[in-house]
């Protein structure tokens, strides 16, 4: 799967919905923001972009995995590399928690920021 799958918030939406279908999320914003504006979702686990490298191995690669962060930007480079780990449930939120706020979830705080 090249660069994970990206999800818009609504698809994103319609799959915590549903009953049976646990997902993990992999938080890859920096802690402060992170710990700023906590992730919506649960089950999220939060590794830092730069600290994935030391720390992938807190995930489990039988998983389905969501990655988010901010806008987007950093997902990609995070699903780049859980895929040369050999993960092959990957996700990616389309837009980030930016989009998922806009979109989906008025309560989660639209901010500046990467």
């Amino acid at each position: 799967m090249p660069d994970g799958v990206k999800l818009t918030p609504a698809e994103l939406a319609a799959m915590v919905a549903e009953e049976n279908h646990p997902l993990c999320f992999l938080d890859v914003r920096p802690a402060d923001e992170a710990a700023t504006y906590p992730s919506p979702f649960p089950e999220t686990v939060a590794i830092p972009l730069d600290e994935l490298e030391f720390e992938w191995e807190e995930l489990d690669e039988g998983d389905e995995i969501v990655v988010i962060d901010h806008k987007g930007f950093r997902a990609v480079r995070a699903i780049q590399f859980l895929e040369r780990r050999e993960f092959e449930r990957l996700w990616m939120l389309k837009g980030g928690l930016d989009a998922w706020a806009r979109d989906q979830d008025p309560t989660f705080p639209v901010y500046e920021g990467e």
